[in-house]
């Protein structure tokens, strides 16, 4: 498969970019050019928030799929499928838990859980809703395949966060 994957330099993106570079995929990367990524894997240099710039790196490009990881707003959504011209198999969109309402108002948390309202509410959650609603439209509207994913925490290999820090501090 041909991927390309945004936010490719950093945790999650870095781990994917090796895994699958280790196996049969032609991986690239969309970034700013400021890092290199894992395995010497091609780089679109773009600011994913420069219109110009992503349409001119995309040019003539087409993926299998493209992983999002670094989309937080429907503005940053929007540019890169305007810059790809449905020119993508699948969309698979990194989001968040953080979209719906917290506290929670029940327990598990489903997809018919109300979502944040307003960026008083929760600021990077309702944008991230925004963006997921984009998507939708978007693939409803252009018979486009998209997957969104909302991990709660992550952690691991290449986590610059200190989240686990965190969390031990908060055990003791």
């Amino acid at each position: 498969m041909n991927i390309l994957i945004l936010g490719g330099t950093y945790f999650i993106g870095r781990a994917l970019v090796e895994l699958l570079s280790i196996g049969r995929h032609t991986v690239s990367t969309l970034n700013r050019g400021t890092k290199q990524t894992a395995y010497n894997v091609p780089i679109i240099v773009a600011d994913r928030h420069n219109y110009l710039e992503v349409k001119k790196g995309l040019r003539g490009k087409s993926y299998d799929a493209v992983i999002d990881l670094s989309g937080y707003t429907k503005n940053d959504v929007a540019i890169i499928l305007n810059g790809l011209e449905n020119r993508v198999g699948q969309y698979i969109f990194c989001s968040s838990i953080a979209v719906c309402s917290q506290p929670p108002a029940y327990w598990p948390i489903t997809e018919e859980h109300q979502k944040c309202s307003s960026v008083k509410e929760n600021e990077y959650g309702y944008n991230k809703w925004l963006a997921e609603k984009y998507l939708l439209r978007h693939s409803q509207k252009n018979n486009f395949h998209i997957s969104i994913v909302r991990p709660v925490y992550v952690y691991g290999p290449y986590d610059y966060s200190g989240r686990m820090d965190y969390f031990f501090e908060g055990i003791s």
